[in-house]
């Protein structure tokens, strides 16, 4: 389940609505410092991980085309 911001804030879920920029801000008066530098971690892509977002697009598009062709080719039917 997800909730919208404005949905979170309502729930008792979030004290505030904003972006990073202010829970940056926040943050740093609750620290009470005036400057702080915001490292970002990242986790390294194999090359597994490479090959299967390639391969997952191309996939996704091939798949798109296909059912296309077959709607224009009126061989399938979407029901509402």
């Amino acid at each position: 389940m997800f909730y919208l911001g404005a949905e979170a804030k309502y729930y008792g879920l979030i004290d505030e609505l904003g972006n990073e920029e202010t829970a940056i801000n926040i943050l740093k008066e609750k620290a009470g410092i005036k400057e702080a530098k915001l490292v970002r971690y990242q986790q390294r892509r194999t090359l597994l991980d490479i090959f299967s977002q390639l391969y997952s697009s191309s996939f996704y598009y091939f798949g798109q085309g296909f059912s296309s062709n077959l709607l224009q080719q009126n061989r399938i039917q979407l029901t509402t």
